[in-house]
């Protein structure tokens, strides 16, 4: 109960503490432009140490005057001193150690050279070497971006290094420069003979990307220089700064994965670039290749037949501010039984005027007390068709070759343009249609927790419910006994027990929004007009509620089998299709689940996200065609997930 008021409070003050983000937003944007208006103070005197020199010497003759010789004394002070220096200092902007005159040298065979002096710290230079074959020289392969080397723009690519520090490298060993290069510190002086290639400056420097797979530059064979790699994870945010190479692209880590979940997919490298540091990746055209001859060499030694339509490379991406009025609607995928309905009714249940749940449609016949248009939009398979057809459903699939399901289009941007939030569950497979410029969907991935945890929670779910079930039935035949003109109480406390956010394990599938329940609770109070008089009524309905009481508890109760194949789905999952979750759930508690679902509901409509590019401008052209399909579903077998009905 405490959980769920927590949550309730939660929202209250989301919602309410809104406004009052805007209005100090607005605030402080006016107070930073008055800023900006004010004009920038500029220093009166670039030399103020030389002005108080010559005003101490014409001042210290007059030592008879009481305030010359007081100032006198201050001018002379060791702090005066100082920060009339570094007065001069800031005026000048003389920040950083000035280094020695360049001198222009002509070697004997009038061949141009250019002398780099650079300071260089406990940091490395920022370049790769290569050695020319042909003649031993050792040249500049790559500059890294942001690296001491890039600061000084004075180092290009294809230039070749003569000498570092008046030691000539022509002909060493290429490890024996890279040490050099490594160990060297302070004032740093290269000799260098300029490349006759035309320096070409990126245009594409603030593209952005997200990583579609994880990638060690460790554990890759390929790569032209592990130690100037750039490991990251599937989903993190990544700044393209260079894309000259065809085969190696230099990024830098913008934002790392919402998901919190870091795999041991790095290894041991520890000291791979972070946040702001640059590196190699592979471009989109090396992780083709090297995907494509993956893929080659499996079909060459195991003889089955794949094919590859796409691989899982990156997605260029922007930044999205969320409208006011226009939320992004959210759906959760996941494997079926890990409680993603649970999570969608309490949180609707939090606020059922600002969370909506569209209605699906199906070809199933009704079940009892199920309504049309309430429950479920019953249509005939013909009907159907039709909708497919037209491409006005979203999230279709079949229910164990019996019937088919799905959820129209309209529905959910009626809920978008009412000003409400759609939330709703969905089937993996679907989750690529899905994503659309017209919906622009936040994907949650429910996770199950571990085995002994999943079989802990809902076995301990499981005793509550019986016991709960037990004492409705008690409850309800007392009320028979002690009131027996009235009619048959048969599901007041399921329907209470179903409308509240109580605080269960989300293992289990229940009925969908409690509609069921709502209306045999209609049928209740009207059959409550009437009186009952035979005992045989009252006989009936608690057999009714033994009977509905054991088909709630069928349904919601799970084997371990079945836990251990939620959990292995789930891992599957993760593998094809990690690369379309926008963040993932771990339903370990409920409680602890459905307040972090909360609070990601709330950033939805609050913070900017990173989307596909093609979702703000499909027009416009584009870095590279990003795919967001998985290529292996047929090399990990099928996966039947579907929504529980």
């Amino acid at each position: 109960m405490d959980t769920r008021k927590m949550s309730l409070d939660f929202i209250t003050c989301a919602k309410s503490g809104k406004e009052n983000i805007n209005a100090r937003f607005s605030k402080t944007y006016e107070q930073i432009e008055l800023l900006l208006s004010q004009t920038k103070p500029q220093p009166i005197s670039l030399c103020a140490k030389s002005a108080a020199i010559e005003a101490y010497d014409h001042l210290r003759c007059h030592h008879y005057i009481p305030e010359a010789e007081q100032l006198v004394n201050l001018l002379a002070r060791p702090h005066i001193k100082s920060l009339l220096l570094c007065h001069d200092g800031i005026a000048n902007k003389a920040y950083e150690p000035v280094l020695p005159q360049i001198t222009s040298e002509v070697d004997e065979d009038d061949i141009s050279v250019k002398i780099v002096n650079l300071i260089k710290n406990h940091e490395p230079l920022g370049v790769t070497i290569k050695i020319n074959e042909r003649n031993g020289a050792v040249l500049v392969a790559r500059v890294m971006h942001g690296g001491a080397a890039d600061r000084t723009d004075a180092i290009d690519v294809g230039d070749e290094i003569q000498e570092i520090n008046g030691i000539t490298v022509h002909g060493r060993d290429p490890m024996e420069v890279i040490r050099m290069l490594t160990t060297i510190s302070g004032d740093v002086k290269l000799k260098l003979i300029p490349s006759s290639m035309t320096k070409q400056h990126s245009e594409r420097n603030q593209v952005h990307v997200r990583a579609l797979f994880s990638y060690s530059p460790s554990s890759d064979s390929l790569t032209p220089c592990p130690e100037a790699g750039l490991a990251f994870l599937k989903g993190e945010i990544l700044r393209i700064v260079n894309s000259e190479d065809p085969n190696w692209w230099q990024a830098v880590k913008v934002e790392f994965p919402l998901s919190g979940i870091v795999p041991f997919v790095l290894g041991n490298n520890l000291t791979q670039p972070s946040l702001g540091r640059a590196g190699l990746i592979p471009s989109k055209v090396m992780r083709e290749w090297k995907i494509q001859y993956h893929f080659n060499t499996l079909h060459t030694n195991s003889g089955h037949d794949i094919q590859i339509n796409d691989c899982l490379s990156y997605e260029e991406v922007e930044r999205y501010f969320p409208e006011e009025g226009c939320y992004r609607p959210i759906v959760l995928v996941g494997p079926s039984g890990v409680g993603k309905s649970e999570l969608i009714r309490q949180l609707i249940s939090t606020d059922p005027e600002h969370f909506r749940e569209p209605i699906r449609i199906t070809t199933r016949e009704p079940k009892s007390g199920e309504v049309h248009g309430v429950d479920y939009l019953f249509v005939t398979k013909d009907e159907f068709d039709t909708f497919l057809e037209a491409d006005s459903l979203i999230d279709p699939c079949e229910i164990s070759k019996n019937y088919m399901t799905g959820l129209c289009l309209d529905a959910v941007l009626e809920i978008i343009q009412a000003g409400q939030v759609a939330i709703f569950e969905a089937d993996y497979h679907n989750v690529i249609s899905l994503r659309t410029s017209t919906l622009k969907p936040f994907i949650i991935f429910v996770k199950p927790p571990t085995f002994d945890v999943l079989l802990e929670t809902r076995q301990l779910y499981n005793h509550q419910k019986s016991s709960y079930n037990a004492s409705t039935i008690s409850d309800t035949t007392s009320i028979v006994e002690l009131s027996p003109t009235h009619s048959v109480p048969t599901t007041p406390h399921l329907t209470s027990r179903t409308t509240t956010g109580s605080s269960i394990s989300g293992c289990f599938t229940p009925v969908r929004n409690c509609q069921q329940w709502k209306k045999i609770s209609c049928e209740l109070g009207q059959e409550k007009k009437k009186t009952v008089s035979s005992a045989t009524s009252l006989s009936t309905s608690s057999s009714m509620d033994n009977i509905l009481a054991m088909e709630v508890q069928k349904k919601m109760t799970l084997t371990e089998t079945q836990f251990h194949e939620m959990i292995q789905t789930a891992s599957r999952l993760e593998v094809t299709h990690g690369h379309l979750w926008d963040f993932v759930l771990i339903n370990d508690d409920l409680p602890v689940a459905l307040e972090q679902l909360s609070e990601m509901a709330y950033r939805i409509e609050t913070e900017a996200f990173w989307i596909p590019k093609t979702w703000l401008n499909s027009t416009s052209n584009e870095f590279m065609t990003a795919s967001s399909r998985s290529c292996v579903d047929v090399a990990v077998g099928t996966l039947t997930s579907a929504p529980a009905q």
